[in-house]
């Protein structure tokens, strides 16, 4: 498996198209965006991975709900632990 690369939060809402930061912050406080896998000092990081994953199934008409992203977010973590693949952007 190739490394993963964390993101900030503004590559995040680019990726998945969110252009008002207020819409994020309800998105994650809902559950419906995934966990991040790390901090920048005061700045959380998710997995470009695992956000580019939850795009797919957005464009493909997936219905995002808590439990995908929490299933999501328990594979992104259970792959970091196992194979200790992660690089910083």
């Amino acid at each position: 498996m190739k490394p993963d690369f964390l993101i900030d939060r503004k590559q995040v809402m680019t990726i998945l198209e969110i252009r008002n930061p207020t819409k994020f912050k309800q998105l994650w406080s809902d559950g419906l965006l995934p966990a991040p896998l790390g901090a920048n000092g005061t700045s959380y990081l998710w997995s470009g991975t695992v956000i580019r994953q939850v795009k797919q199934m957005m464009d493909s008409g997936v219905q995002i709900t808590e439990d995908l992203i929490m299933d999501i977010s328990l594979e992104a973590l259970v792959r970091l632990v196992e194979n200790k693949s992660i690089k910083m952007t």
